[in-house]
């Protein structure tokens, strides 16, 4: 069944903001593969435009989760999901779409809970659409995050990531004196050299990076770059870790795993950067990042203090902000009438003008009753538009600015 955008849906607000996608925990990390590179297509083609008739669209790209963020048309009008029949995909729409969008940057909805990188995350999404809607929606998301980092403060959250476990995990594998090749040198990857070096076990880490140098801050690092592979040496690893963007290519693979069976490779890219085919019968343990995620949702669990703390926060800034996004969207969806009306008058004066000049009457005339009435149109639709905002309930101040909302969510924090 294709699920739209306005279907079933029910409530006092206009829906104003819809989102769609799936997770790990909804959708194999095979399904989520393929989906990221055809939505990623369809957004950027203007396909996804046409298909959900939005006017912007973000996309929340995580390697646990894929969702379109999309600011919808006041007028109730939405198209069908470019998800189409993807099984195990979800729509929350208005209040539901703004409590879902606050708990992902929060982190509630993360494998390790309150990870801070997910924040950023929804903070830096890539923003497609129309120049005032997309503007809005960027900030919408950038409040969405500084609600998720003010709810880690208030519970004064350890710093954890899905990295940090991964340094973990990998280091019950080994003893001192193993040897770990970190493929990638960026946040992800950090975390794990960090994870490793706190475990108080002598691990000698290798990082095989395409930067001439790192600043870890992690000790002692070998740095192998991906053109002198011959730097890696004969002696083989114990553990792999990769956290690059790219796929590593099979030669390389195969140099890395030459002279010695490692014990444990994770693969914590998304889109996965090992082949799985090339990688489960070479070590002892292979693990994609769904596999950390399943053994992290075992290993931690959310309080009931902590749940209680972060639903009071989301639930304190969802009404407000909801009424913060109405006033956004309707001013610009009046402004939009404007220019569209204004647009048909000018055209429809035109060919009156044209009309009258194929008569033979005076130009200057002509020319001055056309921008007379011109004129005139133009106010009185200008002036209509104005009287209908109060009567509408919809815009109290048309030129609110949006850095208002950060002091109606600072009240939604819960007093202790």
């Amino acid at each position: 069944m294709r699920a739209t955008f306005g279907e079933n849906h029910k409530e006092n607000h206009k829906v104003l903001l819809g989102i769609i996608g799936v997770n790990y925990k909804t959708a194999s990390i095979q399904t989520r593969e393929v989906l990221y590179t055809e939505l990623s297509r369809a957004v950027a083609g203007g396909e996804a435009f046409r298909t959900v008739r939005a006017r912007s669209i973000a996309l929340v790209k995580t390697c646990h989760r894929i969702e379109m963020v999309a600011l919808l048309p006041s007028e109730g009008e939405y198209g069908a999901s470019p998800f189409k029949e993807t099984e195990g995909h979800y729509v929350h729409l208005g209040r539901s779409a703004l409590e879902h969008l606050l708990s992902v940057a929060s982190g509630l909805e993360s494998a390790v809970p309150f990870e801070p990188q997910i924040a950023d995350q929804v903070e830096n999404a890539e923003v497609y659409g129309e120049g005032k809607y997309s503007s809005v929606l960027r900030e919408l998301l950038r409040l969405a995050s500084s609600v998720g980092r003010r709810i880690r403060n208030v519970l004064d959250v350890p710093y954890r990531s899905l990295g940090t476990f991964t340094g973990e995990l990998v280091s019950e594998f080994l003893s001192d004196g193993s040897r770990v090749l970190l493929v990638g040198s960026g946040s992800m990857a950090i975390d794990v050299a960090r994870s490793l070096r706190s475990s108080g076990r002598d691990i000698r880490l290798y990082a095989l990076t395409r930067r001439r140098e790192l600043d870890w801050d992690v000790g002692h690092i070998f740095t192998v770059h991906w053109d002198r592979l011959d730097d890696l040496g004969k002696g083989g690893f114990d553990a792999v870790v990769s956290a690059t963007k790219g796929p590593v290519a099979g030669d390389v693979l195969r140099r890395v795993i030459e002279g010695k069976r490692p014990e444990v490779v994770v693969d914590l890219s998304f889109p996965r950067s090992l082949d799985p085919s090339q990688v489960r019968d070479a070590c002892g343990n292979y693990m994609n990042v769904d596999d950390v995620a399943e053994i992290a949702e075992k290993r931690f669990r959310i309080s009931e203090r902590e749940l209680l703390v972060a639903r009071s926060v989301i639930k304190g800034a969802v009404e407000e902000s909801l009424e913060w996004l109405s006033e956004r969207i309707s001013a610009e969806e009046t402004v939009r009438l404007i220019r569209s009306k204004a647009a048909s008058a000018i055209e429809e004066e035109l060919a009156t003008a044209m009309t009258m000049l194929g008569r033979r009457l005076g130009p200057e005339g002509v020319l001055r009753k056309a921008l007379e009435r011109l004129a005139n149109r133009l106010l009185h639709d200008l002036t209509e538009n104005i009287r209908a905002i109060p009567e509408n309930g919809d815009v109290t101040d048309a030129s609110a600015s949006p850095h208002g909302l950060e002091v109606v969510l600072a009240a939604g924090r819960v007093r202790q």
